[in-house]
């Protein structure tokens, strides 16, 4: 009778042990997704993001509010197919899809500033030049303590194109054409904010013009035009 009890809690014993090696193994198997959010032109900055949604296979997962919180970690993930749904910088919808396919650490980067150009119908003022023909830009940024303002003139002469920025000018070449294409497809998302420092653009083209406020603290377009056209 003894050894009949005795042979029983070794038998519990064992059934224990295997149901807590089984437990701790599963708890081990989850996966883990580092999300980095920055902007895409410059990942030193902060990046304000509003909200981010989580779908996994397609089925909402977890709603967060990040603010101006750099990175997001989500941690014990299942395998399967998850999908970052956010509102960009120019307030699109974006969406960037991971797949966790092992029990690992993943990361990711998230833009806010991505936009898809080639999705856009907008056709830039550059790709409307006709010969000899030209457009201005006149750009003012006014803070608490400062004001600065910028005049740029954009030109075609057959198919060669040249910018006088201030003091500065220059011929230029496909990829600064493309540069400035990607800025005014951009620009015409801009609107007032909450900024205490707000960039107005105006554009004077074939006799009209148009004028757009950013307030949003967080394009910076005309800096990123320049040092990507001057490198300064």
């Amino acid at each position: 009778m003894k050894h009949r009890l005795k042979q029983n809690r070794i038998n519990l014993l064992t059934i224990f042990f295997f149901v807590f090696i089984s437990l701790g193994a599963h708890s081990a198997d989850k996966a883990e997704l580092v999300v980095n959010i920055s902007n895409c032109r410059n990942s030193e900055e902060f990046a304000h993001l509003f909200e981010l949604t989580v779908l996994k296979d397609g089925k909402k997962y977890e709603i967060v509010k990040p603010g101006f919180e750099r990175e997001q970690t989500f941690k014990d993930l299942e395998l399967g197919t998850y999908t970052l749904v956010y509102k960009s910088l120019f307030g699109k919808q974006e969406h960037l899809q991971v797949e966790i396919t092992e029990y690992k650490k993943y990361i990711t980067s998230l833009c806010i500033d991505f936009l898809d150009y080639t999705k856009e119908k907008y056709k830039p003022i550059i790709d409307r030049l006709q010969e000899n023909d030209f457009y201005t830009l006149s750009m003012s940024s006014q803070g608490c303590f400062h004001f600065k303002n910028d005049s740029v003139t954009i030109k075609r002469n057959k198919d060669i194109y040249t910018i006088n920025w201030g003091a500065k000018s220059k011929k230029l070449s496909t990829a600064d054409i493309e540069t400035i294409r990607h800025f005014e497809i951009e620009l015409n998302y801009m609107k007032d904010g909450g900024c205490t420092t707000t960039d107005t653009y105006i554009i004077r083209y074939n006799g009209a013009t148009k004028k757009i406020s950013d307030g949003s603290c967080n394009w910076n377009g005309s800096y990123f035009l320049k040092k990507q056209l001057f490198g300064d």
